[in-house]
């Protein structure tokens, strides 16, 4: 978690990385590990892996829409499966993994913040019962600190975006308060009115305006162009 650290400010990817390469390299009995999440087009996505195989997989359970994925995700319980040829819940998922890839065992972990779920850590076997107890609780604590990790770095990327706005807004604010003489309310209510009338957010219209760099036009307090 400390070299997952060192790419918080400024590589998410990388960091994310980072966890499954240590899950890999960490949890007795993992040949390849995986992060897997929803993205917000509600599609299975792979969003850091050791090896092709675990994204092959993340497609067979979104294309079937089932599988230890879907079942955490659901449950936030962790799953364990010592032989994939011997799993009965999943049918489907079980015959196409068997077909199409040589991993034989999982285990599949909840990624969770306070508030949410954020995805699953996936560690893979191409051998059965490759894992005892010992390797599912020390998976599971690794999951746990990847959760707080990953939950930091989230974090991290959701202030850096908070500042940016801000910054961006604030200069949209100071190009109409020096073209129009006004005040720093009434130019944000200029921009806040332009943002309701197209429908667009508001750091979009300040981006607009500073990459413009021209005046806009005003709005009076009806709302209406004068």
């Amino acid at each position: 978690m400390q070299r997952v650290q060192r790419y918080a400010d400024t590589d998410v990817p990388l960091a994310l990385d980072e966890i499954t390469a240590g899950a890999a390299r960490l949890i007795p009995g993992a040949q390849y590990a995986a992060v897997t999440v929803t993205t917000d087009k509600g599609t299975v996505d792979t969003a850091a892996s050791t090896h092709r195989y675990p994204a092959i997989l993340d497609d067979v359970q979104h294309n079937l829409q089932e599988g230890p994925y879907f079942q955490t995700a659901a449950d936030q319980n962790p799953i364990r499966i010592d032989a994939l040829g011997r799993e009965s819940r999943w049918p489907r998922y079980r015959d196409v993994a068997l077909r199409r890839t040589p991993i034989r065992a999982v285990m599949t972990f909840g990624l969770l913040s306070s508030t949410h779920f954020l995805g699953t850590l996936n560690v893979y076997s191409d051998t059965p019962d490759a894992y005892d107890d010992e390797a599912f609780d020390i998976a599971q604590a690794y999951a746990t600190h990847a959760s707080l990790a990953w939950d930091a770095l989230r974090r991290k990327e959701q202030f850096a975006t908070a500042l940016a706005t801000r910054d961006i807004i604030g200069q949209a604010k100071g190009i109409i308060m020096e073209r129009y003489r006004c005040g720093a309310d009434h130019a944000f209510g200029l921009l806040t009115k332009l943002s309701q009338e197209t429908n667009r957010p508001l750091r979009d219209i300040a981006r607009q305006l500073v990459d413009a760099d021209r005046p806009i036009p005003d709005v009076d307090d009806a709302g209406a162009n004068v």
